[in-house]
């Protein structure tokens, strides 16, 4: 493994602590100028909004914040990395504003310019999210 190779595992990493936190002035200086973030399916992309920029997706951020008091994620279930990308399967359990337990099934697609992240495609169970969001409304 290269020491590029690294810095990006670790900086994916880094990534998706800040994310289990909502720590924007952490995830911030990670994310390229042109950094795009897009959540699938497609039908949970919000707003008919397909990709986000880095701005956009930082509001996203403080909006979910409101929502999910807590978020941890645990172990990977599968780290896969090759040149400019990691992929982490994972699940994550949480609380929402209103006390209820959030339980979800990720997967993060890293992809990096350099050392810095150029973009993340986000998956997660719709089914689930859906249900809990209709729980907050």
């Amino acid at each position: 493994m290269t020491a590029m190779s690294l810095l990006q595992l670790e900086r994916a990493q880094a990534f998706l602590s800040a994310l289990s936190n909502f720590d924007c002035d952490t995830i911030t200086p990670l994310l390229s100028p042109e950094f795009t973030h897009r959540i699938f399916p497609l039908s949970l992309g919000g707003n008919g909004k397909a990709v986000r920029n880095k701005a956009e997706f930082l509001d996203l951020l403080r909006s979910v914040s409101s929502m999910i008091t807590s978020l941890n994620f645990q172990t990977p279930l599968d780290i896969i990395q090759a040149q400019d990308v990691v992929v982490f399967h994972l699940r994550a359990d949480g609380k929402t504003k209103n006390g209820k337990e959030y339980k979800n099934e990720y997967m993060f697609t890293i992809r990096f310019d350099g050392e810095q992240i150029h973009s993340v495609r986000e998956f997660m169970d719709s089914q689930y999210v859906t249900a809990a969001l209709a729980e907050l409304a």
